[in-house]
């Protein structure tokens, strides 16, 4: 029995909307169709009870969880942690 990867792709909007979905593939395979399609003017979901298309100008963050594994380029900032207002008092400490 082989398990299906199972994905959470979060966008933020222009409008400061988001839209989450969960999609049955690696975080690796989402990321390489995020970039040969974030060039096209809409991305477009099928669900079971509806079609959504997202306008790729109005994306300014995507989310996608787990995190991809693998990724290499100049653009690639690797081990990075995110500072939160919780954790930002105990980085300046330290």
């Amino acid at each position: 029995m082989t398990s299906t990867a199972i994905t959470q792709v979060t966008f933020h909007l222009n409008t400061d909307d988001s839209e989450s979905f969960s999609l049955p593939i690696s975080p690796e395979m989402l990321f390489q169709q995020l970039q040969a399609s974030l060039d096209a003017p809409l991305l477009v979901f099928q669900l079971a009870d509806q079609t959504v298309c997202i306008k790729t100008d109005a994306i300014v963050k995507i989310e996608i969880d787990p995190p991809c594994s693998g990724i290499t380029g100049s653009f690639l900032f690797a081990n990075s942690e995110r500072v939160t207002a919780m954790t930002r008092g105990n980085w300046r400490q330290a």
